[in-house]
Order: structure tokens, then C-alpha cells, then sequence
């Protein structure tokens, strides 16, 4: 390969990863700010085709990293546990599966299926593969925070509060610390995916679910077959656009 052009927004974030990617690459990476001949209402088009095909194929609202939700539903449909699932978009399922609707933010009827409930269990935020300008990013945090406080007045107000809560976090809590170990009792990071993941985690904190034991997951990076990032990361593939990780070590 002599020359790769990768075309970004101009934004610093935007362009590290690109440094990245030519290094991973054995590449030369060179900066260089052009102007666009073309308007950018008619590029556009063909970058948002890019995108639903091969950035975002996971939906608007379950981020890439997370667990694959049929999977979990399924195995604890063969061992015999009634399943129901929140979702915006209840239809009716023929494998013994409930859902009920929900916007993740107001109480609703769906309020009665935690009462007596073994556990309740929220991945709810929207998509972090997006572009993280100030309006996402307050989505992300919304999505997040706004569940979460449901969720939280919805186990106070039952007569029988699920046994057990676990909520969602992940692991970019911790910002990018090179190769720096870090557990539970590590400080935050300073990046934006940081300050979400705490503005996440400090609304759980928040709550107050004294019959509830409560359980938070720093999630990693979750590679399913047909889910979480590998669909994504594979799409990018097939767009030529793939590469190696590090060295392999990691």
C-alpha cells in the first residue's frame, strides 16, 4: 500500500485513531487538511450508507459491547425461567418470552413484572457507535442515567422487590490507561466514554433498594456471533477497512 486517504470530521479523536490504524498498519501517517470541492450535504449520503452498513448494523439502542440477549434469554428459557423483556417494541413471541413496553424513562405498566421477581437486569443505553458531538453525547448519558432511576423507582414501589439487581456499566470507567492494570478500586478516567460510564454508575449509586442486593458490571468488549461487536467489526473487514489489533499481546 503506498497511499490510504481516510477522510474524518478534523476532530483530534477522530484523527489519533487514524494514527492508530497506520501504525497497526506499518504506515507513515501524514495529517493533511483539505477542502471539500464537493458540498458536504452531498457527501453525506454515501457516508451514512457507510454507516447503517457497516458502523451500526446493532440497532439504535444496544451498544455493541453488550452480552447477546437472545442468548441469555434463550438459556434461561431451557432452564425453565420466565423471561420478560422491556423493550420499546413489544411483540408477541411463541417461545414462553414476554415483552412489555417501555420508554426507560417513566413508570408504566411494566412496573408489575418486577414485583416477586428473582432478578432484574438493565443493558439499557443507546448505541455508542456514533458520533460523540455534545447532543449524543448527552443521549448516551440520558439513556443511562434515565433507566437506571426507573428501574430504581420501580424496585421501590413493588411489594416484593427482585431479589437482585444487576446493572450495566463497562469498562471505559477507566479511560485509556495504556498498560496500566486496573480493578474496582481504580480511580475514573478523564475521556468522554469515562465520564459517561461514572455519570452512569453514580445514578446507580444513587438509588436505594435496601431489600435489593445490587450488582454492577464494568463489561468489556463482548465478541458474539451474531452480536455485540464482531457483526461490526467484521462488516468493517469486508469494507477493506480492517486491520491488526497491538501486537497480538495484549
Amino acid at each position: 500500500i503506498k497511499t490510504c486517504w481516510v477522510m474524518t470530521n478534523g476532530d483530534i479523536g477522530s484523527e489519533n485513531q487514524c494514527v492508530g490504524v497506520a501504525e497497526a498498519l506499518g504506515l507513515t501517517p501524514v495529517s493533511k487538511k483539505l477542502k471539500l470541492r464537493t458540498p458536504w450535504k452531498q457527501v453525506n449520503p454515501w457516508l451514512r450508507f457507510l454507516q447503517q452498513h457497516a458502523l451500526s448494523p446493532a440497532g439504535d439502542q444496544i451498544a455493541p459491547p453488550w452480552p447477546d440477549v437472545p442468548a441469555l434469554t434463550q438459556d434461561w428459557v431451557q432452564k425453565g425461567r420466565a423471561v420478560v423483556i422491556l423493550t420499546r417494541s413489544p411483540q408477541a413471541r411463541q417461545d414462553g418470552v414476554v415483552e412489555a413496553a417501555w420508554d426507560g424513562f417513566h413508570l408504566g405498566e411494566w412496573v408489575q413484572h418486577l414485583d416477586g421477581a428473582e432478578a432484574v437486569i438493565n443493558l439499557t443505553g443507546k448505541n455508542i457507535n456514533c458520533p460523540h458531538t455534545p447532543e449524543n453525547v448527552r443521549a448516551l448519558i440520558a439513556s443511562r442515567v434515565n433507566s437506571v432511576q426507573a428501574i430504581g423507582a420501580a424496585v421501590d414501589h413493588v411489594k416484593s422487590p427482585p431479589r437482585v439487581w444487576v446493572q450495566a456499566s463497562a469498562v471505559g470507567f477507566y479511560g485509556d490507561t495504556g498498560d496500566q492494570a486496573r480493578d474496582e478500586t481504580s480511580a475514573g478516567g478523564n475521556n468522554t466514554l469515562a465520564k459517561i460510564c461514572q455519570d452512569w454508575e453514580n445514578a446507580f449509586a444513587a438509588t436505594s433498594t435496601p431489600r435489593t442486593r445490587r450488582v454492577k458490571l464494568r463489561i468489556g468488549f463482548v465478541l458474539g456471533a451474531g452480536s455485540g461487536a464482531l457483526p461490526v467489526l467484521a462488516s468493517l473487514t469486508r469494507f477493506f477497512l480492517g486491520g491488526a489489533v497491538g501486537n497480538g499481546r495484549q
